[in-house]
C-alpha cells in the first residue's frame, strides 16, 4: 500500500524512530492516525503544547521543519494550493511557512501578501519583538 511521506528538515534531531508517532500508536497521539497532514509548531513550551493542542490557538506560526503527508486528495489539494501561496511570496512577511500556517487556519490567500503597507509594517514589529530582531531588520 501507499505510505505517508515525513519531510524533515536537516536541522532535526530525531531521538527515536518516528513511525509509531505518524502511526498514532503512541499514547495521547491515536488521532495522528487519521490526519492527512501533520505538521511541527514553533510552540517551544512542553506546558503550552499540552494545554492547547499544541499551540494552535496562540500567534505561533506551524513549523515546516517535520510534515507527515498522506498519499491521498486533501493532502494533495493542500500541497497544491500552498505552492500557489508561496510563489514568488519570499519577503520578510510572507514566506513558506507563514502561507502554511495561513492555509491552516482558513485565512485567505494572499492574507499577507494584500495586507497594507501599515499592516505588513505592524507585522515586520511584532516578529522583531517577538524574536528578538534588531530594529535596523528590514523586509529585505
Amino acid at each position: 500500500g501507499q505510505r505517508p511521506v515525513v519531510v524533515s528538515d536537516v536541522d532535526v534531531a530525531w531521538l527515536s524512530d518516528p513511525t509509531p508517532m505518524v502511526r498514532g500508536t503512541l499514547p495521547g497521539l491515536a488521532d495522528f492516525a487519521h490526519a492527512d497532514l501533520l505538521a511541527s509548531s514553533d510552540c517551544v513550551s512542553a506546558e503550552w503544547d499540552v494545554e492547547d493542542d499544541g499551540c494552535f490557538h496562540t500567534l505561533i506560526d506551524r513549523n515546516t521543519g517535520v510534515l507527515v503527508v498522506r498519499p491521498n486528495d486533501k493532502s494533495a489539494a493542500f500541497l497544491g494550493e500552498w505552492a500557489e501561496r508561496t510563489a514568488g511570496a519570499f519577503q520578510a512577511w510572507e514566506t513558506d511557512q507563514t502561507a502554511f500556517d495561513d492555509l491552516l487556519r482558513g485565512r485567505r490567500r494572499g492574507h499577507r501578501r494584500s495586507s497594507t503597507e501599515a499592516e505588513r509594517e505592524a507585522w515586520l514589529q511584532r516578529k522583531k519583538d517577538y524574536c528578538g530582531l534588531p530594529p535596523t531588520t528590514s523586509e529585505e
